[in-house]
């Protein structure tokens, strides 16, 4: 996902180099804390003022219906705490979760009978950690991707109701595969990414 954004981003800006990208792939899929130990470590590898902007997100792999939601945030906010006392000069971007499709309603009662459901527990769990993120970070520049990709370009959202809860997912018209962005979903994300920086780089603080 974080290199469908990376695709977006080159699709935009083909051509300048006034801003230079590093990719990092950190940590394991599935295991999201082994990625706050990872992205301590990516940092500790650059010179002190190589970096102006870090910016680290999980995938929607790393999320499922048994996902300790309090422990994950734990661990994401102290890695942000943590950075941005070792190294102040560098801004550290919080970023949400990506979402997949929600699958329509035969289709998830066909995945239940092939014992492959997924019936909107993992996006539930994505939702309550992007809420925490925005509630927390409220104030802050942060990315919010997942808003961008459950986002309708007359401004809804694609969402569902998963217990007591409203989750939302990514639209299907921004992916190919029911998780990763498309052409479209891409530049989408890589705009909401632009303006993410530029109100970033405005903020004295981080």
């Amino acid at each position: 996902m974080g290199g469908n954004v990376l695709e977006g981003l080159r699709d935009i800006l083909a051509g300048r180099n006034d801003l230079q990208m590093v990719q990092s792939l950190i940590g394991r899929n599935g295991e999201p804390e082994t990625k706050c130990a990872a992205f301590r470590q990516a940092l500790e590898s650059f010179e002190d003022n190589s970096i102006d902007i870090a910016l680290m997100k999980f995938c929607y792999v790393d999320f499922n219906g048994d996902t300790d939601i309090d422990r994950l945030f734990a661990c994401y906010k102290e890695t942000v705490t943590e950075i941005r006392s070792k190294y102040p000069r560098v801004k550290v971007i919080p970023a949400t979760v990506p979402l997949t499709v929600h699958p329509a309603s035969w289709k998830r009662v066909a995945k239940m009978l092939l014992g492959r459901a997924d019936n909107g527990a993992s996006n539930s769990k994505r939702s309550e950690f992007n809420e925490r993120m925005r509630s927390y970070y409220a104030g802050q520049p942060v990315y919010d991707l997942a808003q961008v990709e459950s986002t309708y370009p007359d401004g809804s959202r694609s969402s569902f109701v998963y217990g007591d809860q409203t989750a939302y997912s990514l639209i299907s018209r921004y992916t190919a595969d029911g998780g990763h962005l498309n052409e479209v979903g891409r530049r989408l994300a890589a705009r909401e990414l632009i303006r993410t920086l530029a109100r970033t780089a405005m903020t004295n603080g981080k």
